[in-house]
């Protein structure tokens, strides 16, 4: 059942439905509006068939969610603005992720407070099917909300250092016992509304819209840090893999920027090991060597990223300024399910050798792996079957270990 109050006698007034069972609050805000509004209660199972100016749902009303989902698919096409109505002082910031036009705080009683934040609400349903972000301009899509939201985001992100490096030791299995040789260092994003966000969410994304350079200066700076920390409190090296856009490539400046970093932190060039992918040697080979090999007289290591997956030739590999080839962990997965099959893994393994360079292998989880790994002489092995990525704390334990080998 609609609920309309009876001291709205004008017809063509603009409706705001109201989601939510009136009480105090919700009749404070309705008289601030009814000069301007035609206000429409809803609650339980009532349903709204005109196409209102505005949504205002509680969002403290038992089922709230619920709602603004059903509201929202129905309406999303006439682009409808909502706006979310709550006790929680930090409502803008926590709940930003519902698609919101407007929030508005229950505690607010300013009438011209008010009436600008429902403005402001109603006037951005005019640009709700190209919503800017930065510079770039996405078609409206309801699936991409959390997309949005991450673009959003991303600076207060890289302030609040909501960005942890953790990192995955990688061993040395040319000893009789594999022995801790370095890690990489692998980016977590942990949201506060989404907890955890995974790196295949938000990498490509940042990649797409060429923000991955801030959030790589990010990783580089907290990588040679703790490589410095690990040097002087636990006295042992320890090199990390860190990784390398193609877009990071492009710029100008990054040989620069990444000896500005290993000074800052006093560590050598040689401890910052970069890892760029095959694929970005094949979308400007010519212009990527040249970066390259400015990198290496600076005295930085390369490893070539998820070799194999390029489809890049011998002959061109013959000529790329790399220090060690990284076996994608897809061949070791295929390579070792059902009946295996390594000729490829052995392909790239003698590939490397014949280039004098380091192989790793990624993505090495059982001892079948390891041991065949180990017989067809591949060098470095990094996965699941040593260890999962780990926040650095819990990294010491195989700093530990090595410091006992080393002993």
């Amino acid at each position: 059942m609609l609920h309309n109050d009876m001291s709205f006698s004008d017809e063509k007034k603009r409706e705001i439905l109201f989601i939510g069972e009136k009480n105090q609050s919700h009749l404070a805000l309705s008289g601030i509006l009814e000069e301007n509004y035609r206000i429409l209660f809803v609650h339980g199972e009532d349903k709204a068939s005109e196409t209102p100016s505005l949504i205002i749902i509680d969002l403290d009303e038992t089922g709230a969610r619920q709602r603004l989902k059903e509201f929202k698919h129905r309406y999303v096409l006439q682009a409808v603005p909502f706006l979310i109505l709550s006790s929680d002082p930090k409502i803008e910031e926590r709940y930003h992720y519902l698609g919101a036009d407007g929030f508005l705080h229950k505690s607010i009683t300013d009438k011209r407070l008010i009436l600008a934040r429902v403005s402001r609400a109603i006037l951005s349903a005019e640009n709700k099917k190209e919503i800017y972000v930065s510079d770039h301009v996405y078609s409206y899509d309801p699936d991409k909300e959390v997309s949005l939201r991450l673009l959003k985001d991303f600076e207060m992100a890289l302030r609040n250092e909501e960005f942890e490096v953790w990192y995955q030791p990688k061993f040395n299995i040319k000893e009789k016992m594999p022995v801790l040789s370095s890690a990489e260092a692998l980016v977590r994003w942990k949201h506060p509304v989404y907890g955890y966000v995974a790196p295949g969410d938000f990498i490509p994304l940042l990649e797409e819209y060429e923000r991955i350079f801030d959030l790589d200066l990010y990783v580089w700076n907290k990588a040679a840090k703790q490589i410095d920390t690990w040097k002087k409190e636990l006295k042992i090296f320890v090199p990390v893999s860190v990784n390398v856009s193609r877009i990071d490539m492009k710029n100008e400046k990054l040989a620069d920027k990444l000896l500005e970093i290993t000074a800052s932190h006093e560590i050598k060039p040689q401890d910052l090991l970069l890892e760029i992918t095959e694929s970005a040697y094949m979308e400007d080979p010519e212009r990527i060597i040249d970066q390259v090999k400015k990198l290496r007289d600076c005295g930085f290591l390369i490893e070539m990223d998820d070799f194999g997956t390029g489809y890049s030739s011998l002959a061109m590999v013959s000529k790329l300024p790399i220090d060690a080839l990284k076996i994608d962990m897809r061949f070791i997965r295929e390579a070792f399910k059902g009946k295996t099959d390594t000729r490829m893994i052995e392909i790239i393994i003698e590939i490397a050798s014949y280039l004098k360079v380091l192989t790793v292998a990624e993505g090495v989880e059982d001892d079948k792996q390891l041991s065949h790994l180990k017989r067809v002489g591949c060098d470095i092995v990094q996965g699941y079957y040593f260890s999962k990525p780990v926040p650095a704390k819990q990294f010491n334990r195989f700093l530990e270990e090595k410091l006992e080998l080393m002993s």
